[in-house]
């Protein structure tokens, strides 16, 4: 059963493009500025929206700036949005350490669906991720899209290459840390010395760094050894600041007038100083008012004896 999607509105395509149209709101912000550089990015924007949607031969064209009326200007993009597509057969090709098969087993998309790039490019990672969680991280893999004569049907080849070998990991290197502390990184890696390299892993891993929020960039790669099947684990990071310092002040029907001052720090070493850097996480907070004075004082060790613990204590101190 194929089924028929509605077409791509001129209205969805102006809301992913950067560069908007003027407003009743445009005098509060940039909204309907001119903005060349973003207008030229906005076109393969558009056109990967319609890929997505199935036109896999859409073509997007030079936008073209005309004058308007008081002072404005009109841009126009052309579209051709093309004939919609739906998948017909899926297929792996080239194989040998593995069955055909169990590989096609971890593609989501079936015959009929539609043929959307994100699905080919899902299928193409699915493959990826086969070889790549069983330590054939070097394996190549193609994607190749079959139009059919006079249907608006394509078939979809992911077509494997050279395997490569089995890699395993020598040792994890962890660079740009200059206030998180080496432990408090390496137990968010679940790849281990001595191990196959396991790239769902390592990317899991570096999305559980990334969710830490104490790096403004993350990068986890596998880094070549004199050795051909051993790889080091290569972790880059690069620091944020992690502390926040809040004053405020207000007033209700019940507190009357009243303020706060609030210290936390998402990055906290108890046992070191300066005392950043040990992965816990510190809020100290003081409300002055007119009928009542709060402290309060929370403190989170999420890993205890070195294992995960999520162990908060708050407040601690808590005194009216």
């Amino acid at each position: 059963m194929v089924l028929q999607t509605p077409p791509v509105t001129a209205h969805e395509m102006r809301r992913v493009m950067k560069q908007r149209q003027a407003n009743m709101w445009s005098w509060l912000s940039s909204a309907g500025t001119y903005k060349p550089d973003e207008l030229d990015g906005d076109t393969e924007v558009v056109r990967r929206l319609l890929m997505d949607r199935g036109y896999l031969d859409a073509k997007v064209g030079e936008p073209q700036v005309t004058p308007g009326r008081r002072g404005r200007i009109n841009v126009t993009v052309p579209v051709n949005e093309g004939a919609q597509y739906h998948f017909g057969q899926i297929n792996v090709t080239g194989p040998k350490e593995f069955p055909a098969s169990e590989i096609a087993d971890q593609i989501k998309s079936r015959p009929g669906d539609l043929a959307s790039l994100i699905s080919v490019e899902r299928a193409q990672q699915a493959v990826r991720d086969f070889y790549g969680s069983r330590g054939y991280i070097r394996s190549n893999v193609k994607s190749v899209v079959e139009p059919r004569a006079g249907e608006q049907v394509v078939d979809l080849n992911i077509a494997v290459g050279d395997e490569g070998d089995i890699a395993h990991v020598r040792d994890v290197l962890i660079r740009g840390n200059t206030r998180t502390k080496d432990k408090v990184i390496r137990r968010e890696v679940s790849v281990l010395p001595g191990d196959t390299y396991n790239q769902v892993k390592a990317r899991t891993s570096e999305a559980r760094l990334r969710n830490l929020n104490y790096f403004d960039f993350v990068s986890v790669t596998p880094e070549d050894t004199p050795i051909r099947d051993e790889f080091d684990l290569g972790i880059e990071v690069t620091e944020r600041p992690t502390g926040q310092f809040l004053v405020g002040a207000g007033f209700s029907s019940i507190d009357k007038l009243m303020g706060f001052v609030e210290l936390s720090q998402g990055n906290f070493d108890l046992f070191n100083w300066p005392p950043v850097g040990g992965g816990q996480k510190l809020r100290l907070r003081g409300t002055v008012g007119t009928r009542r004075d709060d402290v309060e004082l929370s403190f989170t060790e999420p890993w205890l004896m070195d294992q995960p613990a999520g162990a908060e204590c708050e407040p601690l101190l808590s005194q009216p």
